[in-house]
């Protein structure tokens, strides 16, 4: 037992520490003023934190119980105005997205695909979202391109790219009826259901005159992708058909083996050297160029109920349709199975080749550095990356992610927008890894509101508002030597930016 001196008795230390502090208390002598501040100090911290106590315990138990009870009225949209503001108490973020998706099932019933799609993505369902309606379909861009399609037949377009005929681009757009949403350029149907092209080639992408003509005839396309061979093969062209079949216009006649067997195919996208396609079902396909490696290719032999995947690497990553997240690799690397292969509750996945980012049904989201998948070497991008992934990771609300124009956009419920640049690259220069946190971009986009979606458009982003208004953002021409980390194409802003110029668009 402790107490002391040594050699003196416990109790008769403490008895004599009590006396000690005694007297202290006694000797001290407070005059009326510091009496008066003292009392007043009191009364302030008691009201703070009866304040706090109000605020985050009684107001937000008081409001839950409210949105309660107006759910069970059936009065979904003034039970999201109370469970908007106590978003991450209990489980007021599921009763906000099952009160957000009864109001997209009612615009659903009602033939309002556009208005469904908007509460389905405040759900945080953003998937099924873009299934009722993808506003790719109707907002598009390319370099120093912006192009937009009204539900009253208005079209609209901008440019200032070098060597582009405006008129001749007006005029071609304003034939559309609707884009290819993942077509390179902006292409689209007409009101007749044809294949529309209008800057296909901006992209390096080029086709024999043959195919080209065979690709202006097709009807019945829901989806296009185009793949340039970049010396290591040649370039095609892969069409979804509205009834799930998918074609391939290229140089060669098959320039994909695999294909065999694909039908009732609702999506399509494209990875190195290979086609991946989703069917109804939720099987995953994937057709493989020629001469691909055999030692290269993915097992995916137990895969099923897929709705989304993203290639990045060499590792090939999947959302199932029950939330979990799987991964296959190519080759033997698994470095990374265990950091995602218990991955629940998954609304979403992208990825940027530098980054994979996993957003959850709670509205955070999560972010892993995965630059190669397959080298142990420090790339000395890694603290960047690490300060960008730190970043996201402290979101919270989130309902939609989105890469675009070098960064990060997260859509929250309430329609503001978080940002975090992902501009790191390799200064040839320098010899180093560089970083632009593009803080013009960041206060821009603080300022966004009632978002619902963001459109990649190479050189800039589109925001998409609830009432079918456009923002923009944007930078310039192509950077000088300088190496992007992801492969993608780095822009200064040294372009006059008329491309960004969509005020007055309005859409719905």
């Amino acid at each position: 037992m402790t107490g002391g001196r040594k050699g003196e008795n416990p109790a008769v230390s403490i008895a004599a520490t009590l006396e000690r502090t005694k007297n202290i208390a006694t000797a001290i002598t407070l005059s009326p003023k510091a009496k008066r501040r003292l009392l007043l100090a009191l009364l302030l911290f008691a009201a703070v934190a009866a304040a706090l106590l109000s605020a985050f315990v009684f107001l937000p138990a008081a409001k839950y119980r409210q949105a309660a009870r107006m759910l069970a009225e059936y009065e979904p949209d003034l039970a999201m105005q109370e469970l908007s503001q106590i978003y991450n108490y209990k489980d007021a973020a599921e009763l906000y997205s099952n009160a957000a998706t009864e109001i997209g099932d009612a615009f659903l019933d009602l033939g309002r695909p556009i208005d469904a799609a908007i509460w389905f993505t405040k759900a945080g369902r953003s998937l099924e979202a873009e299934q009722i309606f993808d506003f790719n379909s109707v907002v598009t861009g390319a370099s120093y391109v912006t192009a937009a399609i009204g539900q009253d037949g208005k079209t609209y377009y901008l440019s200032n790219r070098e060597g582009d005929d405006r008129r001749s681009g007006a005029e071609t757009v304003a034939t559309y009826s609707r884009f290819l949403p993942h077509s390179p350029g902006v292409n689209g149907l007409d009101k007749f259901g044809f294949v529309r092209l209008h800057d296909l080639g901006s992209y390096g992408l080029y086709l024999p005159d043959r195919q080209m003509e065979k690709l202006r005839t097709c009807t019945g396309v829901k989806d296009m992708i185009g793949v340039v061979g970049n010396g290591v093969g040649p370039d095609y062209t892969v069409l979804l058909f509205n009834d799930g079949t998918v074609s391939v216009l290229g140089e060669e006649q098959a320039p994909l083996y695999g294909l065999t067997g694909w039908k009732n195919i609702v999506s399509v996208t494209e990875g190195y050297r290979k086609i991946f396609g989703i069917d109804r079902a939720g099987r995953l396909h994937i057709a493989y160029e020629r001469d691909y490696p055999q030692d290269q290719r993915y097992d995916i032999s137990d895969w099923g109920g897929i709705q989304k995947v993203v290639e990045t690497g060499k590792a090939l990553v999947a959302l199932q349709r029950d939330g979990c997240v799987t991964v296959a690799y190519a080759g033997t690397d698994a470095r990374y199975r265990g950091a995602l292969t218990y991955q629940k509750n998954i609304t979403d996945i992208a990825t940027n080749s530098s980054l994979l980012l996993l957003l959850r049904a709670n509205g955070s989201v999560k972010a892993f550095r995965v630059p190669n998948w397959a080298s142990d070497a420090d790339s000395g991008a890694d603290r960047y990356l690490d300060r960008i992934s730190a970043a996201v990771n402290s979101w919270n609300g989130v309902v939609r992610i989105r890469f675009a124009a070098k960064g990060i956009y997260g859509i929250r419920f309430n329609g503001s927008v978080r940002y975090v640049s992902c501009d790191v690259s390799y200064n040839s220069v320098k010899r180093k890894y560089v970083y632009d946190g593009h803080a013009d971009f960041a206060a821009a986009v603080s300022g966004w509101s009632d978002m619902v979606d963001v459109i990649s458009c190479g050189t800039h982003a589109i925001g998409v508002c609830e009432d079918g208004t456009l923002r923009a953002i944007g930078d310039g021409t192509y950077l000088e030597r300088r190496d992007s980390l992801s492969g993608a194409t780095d822009y200064l802003r040294k372009n006059n930016g008329e491309y960004l110029n969509v005020a007055g668009w309005d859409l719905w």
